[in-house]
């Protein structure tokens, strides 16, 4: 079994703070919110800040969903 992961750099070219994206909870809930800062490296581990939610997050814990009110 390959164990793949996504690095901080790979993230942050596609995805700068204020991203839009949903939160998937290890207990299962979700939230929508926002990134709040760059992802930084943390081992295998890209970890990043998100708007009114404490603590670091992985971006594997993350979908990034789409903004209505974006022009893209």
């Amino acid at each position: 079994m390959e164990l793949t992961f996504e690095s901080a750099l790979d993230w942050n070219r596609r995805h700068p703070p204020g991203t839009s994206v949903t939160l998937t909870r290890s207990d299962g809930s979700s939230v929508s919110t926002r990134t709040r800062s760059w992802a930084a490296q943390w081992g295998s581990f890209a970890v990043l800040q998100l708007q009114h939610v404490d603590g670091l997050w992985t971006t594997s814990a993350l979908t990034v969903t789409p903004d209505l009110f974006d022009g893209h």
